[in-house]
């Protein structure tokens, strides 16, 4: 029976500003991963709500265990919605092309257009760092360099913003709570993305050592924009 690090389907983060073509530079050895060997065999469990069980390892292959109360386990076990659920925007409309998901992460969008490739790897990364309670860890570059944690935020800090230049004061009262907290995660997503991922983030250099939870990066050369996927 063959190992593998980690069930590699791409799971895209949608609503990226650049559309993506994936024939262009992803490996069809890579898509093909996810297919059984045996065209009879269903590898999806339509029935079931977390990524580790709607999807089967394909053929010769199985899931290799994560240790309890790592990040890795928090995704292959974070619920999902409903199979065939359409995806959603922030305004409540669908997005055009409803045939590129089988799987959606069970959260909220907010209620503005921020939420985006980036953001989504960056929510459940802070997400699971809130709810392991490692507040120390919850700390975000914003794409100007300067960086924004949780613990400031709380505490009442707030940045300024004028043009380039970025200043942090203790302008409102402490607050930890968790909706505040979502409020924080909307600051994120206004100011950092692809980039600061990129610059803040090691690479992976020997892909033997994938984990559940890394990330493709594909930071475009003009560092204005870029794309990001999970392994899982």
């Amino acid at each position: 029976m063959k190992k593998i690090v980690l069930l590699c389907f791409l799971i895209s983060i949608l609503s990226c500003e650049k559309k993506v073509n994936f024939e262009d530079g992803i490996d069809n050895s890579l898509l093909n991963l996810a297919k059984s060997e045996n065209p009879q065999k269903t590898i999806i469990n339509k029935d079931k709500n977390t990524i580790r069980e709607r999807f089967d390892a394909p053929d010769n292959y199985q899931w290799v265990a994560s240790e309890k109360n790592s990040y890795s386990n928090f995704l292959e076990n974070f619920p999902l919605k409903k199979y065939g659920s359409p995806i959603i925007k922030f305004n409540n409309e669908k997005i055009e092309n409803q045939n590129w998901h089988e799987a959606i992460f069970d959260v909220d969008v907010g209620e503005k257009d921020l939420q985006q490739c980036a953001d989504a790897i960056i929510r459940l990364r802070a997400e699971y760092l809130y709810k392991a309670k490692k507040f120390d860890e919850i700390k975000f570059h914003f794409t100007s360099g300067d960086l924004c944690t949780w613990n400031d935020y709380k505490s009442g800090i707030r940045p300024k913003i004028s043009g380039n230049k970025v200043s942090f004061t203790k302008i409102v009262s402490a607050d930890d709570s968790s909706e505040n907290f979502r409020k924080y995660l909307d600051l994120i997503f206004t100011y950092a993305g692809t980039i600061s991922l990129f610059k803040e983030t090691e690479a992976i250099i020997d892909n033997n050592k994938l984990q559940t939870g890394d990330f493709f990066d594909h930071t475009w050369k003009s560092r204005t924009c870029g794309f990001c996927s999970w392994c899982i």
